[in-house]
C-alpha cells in the first residue's frame, strides 16, 4: 500500500509534468489544424509522452463562438444620466444612433428625462395644492452612451417625433416647444398612475 504523502507527491508530479508539458506544446507554438490531425501525425513524430497527450487535448478543446450583443439602446428605454447638468436623473431615449454622425463622430441618443420631479401628495391636499405640487419639469438632450447607463426598463410614452427632434438645438424657440411636449405627456402618464418608479426622485 502507497502511503498518502507519498500518493499526494505522484500526483502533484504528474500534474506539473502535465503542466509544463502543455506550455511547452502549446496550440500558439505548435500551429496544427485539427482537419489534418486524422490522417497525418507524422509532424508530431518528435513529441512523446505526456507533451503528445497534452497536445491533443488543446486541439480537441472545444472552439469558441462568436458572441453578437443584441442592441439595446432602442427608443423607450429607461436610462439613468451619469454625468452633466443632469446626472442622477431618469429619462427615456427617443432616438438612438449608433454609429454617430459628421457632427457627432460617436454612439450618441437622443433623451427626454425628468428635471424636477412630482413632489409627494396626501388624502388631505385640496385639489389646488395636488395639482401644484405634480407638476413635472422635463428636459431635452443628446448624451453619448458613455453618459447614459441603461435599464432593464422601458416605457412606451407617446412624444412626438416631428417635435421632440435633434433639430430643436438649432433654434431656442423649438427647444422650449420640445420640453413643453415631454412636460405635458410626462404629466398625463403621471396622473394615470403607471410607470409610478419612474417619476420617483433617486435619492443619493
Amino acid at each position: 500500500m502507497f502511503d498518502t504523502d507519498d500518493l499526494t507527491f505522484y500526483f502533484a508530479k504528474i500534474s506539473y509534468m502535465l503542466s509544463l508539458a502543455r506550455w511547452r506544446y502549446s496550440i500558439s507554438t505548435i500551429t496544427y489544424e485539427k482537419k489534418n490531425l486524422s490522417g497525418n501525425t507524422s509532424l508530431l513524430s518528435g513529441v512523446k509522452g505526456h507533451a503528445r497527450s497534452a497536445y491533443f487535448l488543446s486541439c480537441y478543446r472545444r472552439p469558441l463562438k462568436a458572441i453578437n450583443m443584441g442592441k439595446f439602446m432602442k427608443p423607450g428605454k429607461v436610462v439613468m444620466v451619469l454625468a452633466g447638468r443632469y446626472a442622477g436623473r431618469k429619462a427615456v431615449i427617443v432616438k438612438n444612433i449608433d454609429d454617430g454622425t459628421a457632427d457627432r463622430p460617436y454612439s450618441h441618443a437622443l433623451v427626454s428625462g425628468i428635471d424636477r420631479y412630482p413632489r409627494k401628495v396626501t388624502a388631505t391636499m385640496g385639489k389646488k395644492k395636488v395639482a401644484k405640487r405634480s407638476k413635472i419639469k422635463a428636459f431635452v438632450k443628446v448624451f453619448n452612451y458613455n453618459h447614459l447607463m441603461p435599464t432593464r426598463y422601458s416605457v412606451d410614452i407617446p412624444l412626438d417625433k416631428t417635435v421632440v427632434n435633434k433639430d430643436v438645438f438649432r433654434d431656442p424657440a423649438l427647444k422650449r416647444k420640445a420640453r413643453r411636449e415631454a412636460k405635458v405627456k410626462f404629466e398625463e402618464r403621471y396622473k394615470t398612475g403607471k410607470n409610478k418608479w419612474f417619476f420617483q426622485k433617486l435619492r443619493f
